[in-house]
């Protein structure tokens, strides 16, 4: 029998308190890190995005800490999608698509959870007009349908 014993890890990063799945994140952090301070950058914002709106229901003040990492990363993007550009390569040298772009996502899904659905449709078309892989047609096509209807409800009364 080995001398000490250890509590065992959980298996998910929800079962885990604050303190523990800050513990956790931290190797992650650590193999994302790359030579190019931008990527350095957009992904410790992704990490601080996720961690932030995943406590929103718990803190008060997590959602606020959430939209502004997602600016801050938004603001960041244009740099963030040149970096990726120049760094990620296929075998041909030719760049690799863009992955999805968590700020625009999250912050979008707030604005659209919020009513401002313009605000969700400005940051779904920029999002797409800069190449971040995700179904923003389909986010603009909802909202657009949503504030139809939310014309004609209004002209009704």
């Amino acid at each position: 029998m080995w001398p000490f014993r250890r509590k065992p890890k959980p298996t998910s990063l929800f079962a885990m308190s604050d303190r523990d799945a800050e513990r956790e994140m931290a190797p992650r952090e650590a193999v994302r890190r790359t030579t190019q301070p931008t990527l350095d950058r957009h992904f410790a914002l992704q990490e601080e995005i996720q961690a932030a709106y995943r406590r929103r229901d718990r803190d008060p003040k997590a959602l606020a800490a959430a939209i502004a990492a997602c600016k801050r990363q938004i603001a960041l993007a244009p740099a963030t999608a040149d970096a990726m550009r120049t760094a990620w390569r296929d075998d041909k040298g030719t760049p690799l698509p863009l992955p999805r772009h968590v700020g625009f996502e999250q912050l979008a899904i707030v604005r659209e959870r919020e009513g401002d659905l313009a605000g969700a449709i400005r940051l779904a078309q920029e999002a797409q007009r800069q190449g971040w892989a995700g179904e923003w047609e389909r986010r603009v096509s909802r909202c657009e349908a949503k504030l139809a209807k939310r014309g004609t409800d209004t002209k009704s009364q």
